[in-house]
């Protein structure tokens, strides 16, 4: 307490600007952390794999509008695919249905009786008689707030950089979990659980497993909307698949190239012959 008074005299205006300055930097890297990190990796992907399926379905209604088949007949796919093996994707269905979810908030109260006890001593009393921690669950990541007299301590860690969330046992009857804690005396095994599933869930639905599948459903929707522009083209007449042209064009390159180096090889050899002409004459 004297500690406390003593600073709360000496105090200046420099202390609280560099207050201010913290709590700036502190908010800056939060922004910056959601803008460019996890979270704003899988809003983009969620939002590619909106996209990706309008193209899908607008392509679908042209090509029924046109009064095409889709899939193609093999009749069309012999004409649309010459002597290619068909894409696969026509075969092919989604990989994953709902890869993502969104979540409410939680709160999880986890304050451990024996860390307060042992911070009360350690400290002399001057940490409080309690150290209280909590867990919110937000939408995109957990915070871990540890709160007494002498620190206020948040810390954020999105889905995506969680690491295992199994419970652990020790001593037969407590239970914890890693980099998270554990409640009570150490034996809250209905509310360890609880937390446990909880993360689990949303680790698979907010982390690197659902930035996964929606990679895999936005080719799969890529494929699928190229074989649909395959079978419009095929519609309209034209010889669809840029593969096809490139090995054309390639082809061709190669015959007028052995062309033009067959021609000059025979002009080389005729002046060859006239040189060693000469002398004789």
């Amino acid at each position: 307490l004297l500690w406390w008074w003593w600073w709360w005299l000496l105090r200046d205006e420099d202390d609280e600007l560099m207050v201010v300055v913290v709590e700036e930097l502190a908010e800056e890297l939060q922004h910056r952390k959601i803008e460019r990190g996890n979270v704003a990796q899988i809003r983009q992907l969620e939002a590619l794999d909106k996209s990706s399926r309008e193209i899908q379905f607008k392509l679908a209604s042209t090509i029924e509008r046109l009064g095409s088949n889709y899939p193609p007949t093999p009749k069309d796919m012999s004409t649309m695919y010459r002597g290619v093996m068909a894409p696969k994707a026509l075969t092919m269905d989604r990989p994953h249905n709902e890869p993502s979810q969104t979540f409410e908030t939680k709160e999880f109260d986890v304050t451990n009786y024996c860390t307060s006890f042992f911070s009360f001593v350690c400290s002399l009393g001057c940490a409080g008689p309690c150290t209280k921690e909590k867990i919110e669950l937000q939408p995109e990541e957990m915070v871990k707030t540890t709160q007494n007299w002498c620190l206020t301590r948040k810390e954020r860690t999105p889905y995506a950089q969680l690491g295992s969330v199994d419970v652990e046992s020790a001593c037969g009857c407590c239970r914890s979990i890693p980099d998270v804690g554990s409640a009570g005396c150490g034996c809250s095994v209905r509310l360890m659980e609880e937390l446990a599933d909880e993360l689990q869930e949303r680790k698979v639905k907010r982390g690197n497993i659902a930035q996964i599948k929606l990679k895999e459903n936005i080719m799969y929707s890529v494929l699928k909307s190229k074989t649909m522009v395959d079978v419009l083209e095929n519609s309209a007449g034209k010889m669809p698949g840029p593969v096809t042209r490139k090995v054309v064009k390639k082809v061709t390159k190669k015959k007028v190239g052995t062309k033009k180096s067959t021609a000059k090889a025979s002009t080389k050899q005729g002046k060859k012959k006239s040189t060693k002409q000469a002398p004789r004459g």
